[in-house]
């Protein structure tokens, strides 16, 4: 898959990294991977 970039010129790979570990210092990473998987189909 081609790293696509979002609006303000990050890639969309570096994005989710950034909203994973965000999410995993919340305590949340089940909810997260829940979340990726049925979003974005992984």
């Amino acid at each position: 898959m081609k790293d696509l970039q979002t609006p303000n010129g990050e890639s969309y790979n570096c994005f989710c990294r950034k909203i994973i570990q965000k999410i995993k210092r919340e305590n949340l990473i089940l909810s997260a991977e829940k979340f990726v998987t049925a979003y974005f189909g992984f």
